[in-house]
């Protein structure tokens, strides 16, 4: 029951966001097929990612690496957890969405990884909510309210941010701009993958604490729902603009 109540809250924000996307996404004409398949490769895409952390997680037994602190921080935080993960939701999304002639509006292009984001925040939240109770019963709330801000919703606004520039390589795409279809298709892998491997890599720096205690920590955690927050209000700017169509 407590690990029911656990899932249910600490994701009750990113259910409600998830909900509101694929809403509008039915406003904006995309097919129920391709949103089943955004969410349902969501969640599925945990498989992948799981197993690409393990495999790079091998790395850091190499001596090399290991007797560097940086270089395995960074490969362990940015590259195992950040990039592999934005790749992932980014590789679906493109699967999915990016030949669909439904695919007309820079709306569009933001909501469709958000989707994917969401869903695999949600999966993420639930496996990180069943192994807390069990190992830190007595932080039981406190993790609640840093996954309901912090879980789903920061992945969801990761998706967005992949969005932006989806969107953009998809109007140069139909603009035959082959090197804007390119630079906006990694600006959209690349600007995340910073964005969430900097907020891992400082969250869990032993090169950067101060004694027992980090404020470097706090910091970046407000940080990062200021750009949760940023990303959130840049999807309503989108969807308050009237000419969102991808020409």
């Amino acid at each position: 029951m407590k690990l029911f109540l656990a899932c249910i809250l600490s994701n009750f924000p990113g259910l409600i966001l998830l909900i509101l996307l694929i809403r509008q996404s039915r406003k904006e004409k995309t097919p129920v097929r391709s949103l089943i398949l955004l969410i349902i490769l969501g969640f599925l895409v945990m498989v992948p990612i799981v197993a690409l952390q393990t495999v790079i997680g091998y790395a850091n037994e190499i001596p090399f690496i290991r007797s560097h602190v940086l270089l395995s921080e960074i490969l362990m935080t940015v590259i195992r957890l950040a990039f592999i993960e934005e790749l992932c939701k980014f590789t679906v999304t493109a699967i999915i969405t990016w030949k669909g002639k439904y695919f007309v509006s820079h709306l569009q292009g933001m909501m469709y990884p958000a989707i994917v984001g969401l869903s695999f925040g949600i999966l993420e939240s639930i496996a990180y909510m069943a192994f807390s109770i069990q190992q830190f019963p007595t932080r039981f709330w406190s993790i609640v309210l840093m996954r309901a801000l912090l879980g789903a919703p920061a992945h969801g606004a990761y998706g967005l941010i992949i969005g932006i520039y989806y969107g953009r390589a998809k109007q140069a795409a139909r603009q035959h701009d082959i090197a804007s279809r390119r630079k906006n298709l990694f600006l959209a892998l690349f600007i995340p993958t910073v964005i969430h491997g900097l907020y891992d890599w400082l969250v869990s720096s032993q090169i950067i604490r101060i004694g027992n205690t980090s404020i470097v920590t706090v910091i970046v955690l407000v940080m990062d729902v200021f750009i949760i927050l940023y990303a959130y209000y840049a999807l309503y700017k989108q969807w308050k603009q009237k000419t969102t169509t991808i020409e």
